[in-house]
């Protein structure tokens, strides 16, 4: 069984345009490989500051976990926006489906 066809082209709401960049685009598919690698990689560095708080006995590696929880909140939302979102060429009016 073959699987649904996928819509390769979008026309802008608002002006009608043809010219609409789509989440398929092989830019944001990029762009969302590196936003999870960039967290994965943030994410790699965590153990160290968590020995450095184990070794200082400072109360310091609550802000830079709360650091990281806001970096991941804002990296997801980002990639969550690129995985839902179009754009027009023409008039850039912006919607999600």
């Amino acid at each position: 069984m073959e699987p649904a066809p996928r819509k390769r082209f979008m026309e802008c709401p608002g002006c009608g345009s043809p010219a609409v960049h789509v989440p398929w685009e092989p830019q944001a598919a990029l762009r969302r490989r590196r936003n999870f690698l960039g967290v994965a990689l943030f994410w790699l560095t965590s153990p160290v500051w968590i020995a450095t708080a184990l070794v200082t006995g400072e109360p310091e590696w609550a802000l830079v976990l709360a650091a990281y929880g806001l970096v991941t909140i804002v990296a997801s939302v980002a990639y969550y926006r690129s995985a839902h979102g179009y754009r027009c060429a023409s008039c850039n009016r912006r919607w999600r489906v």
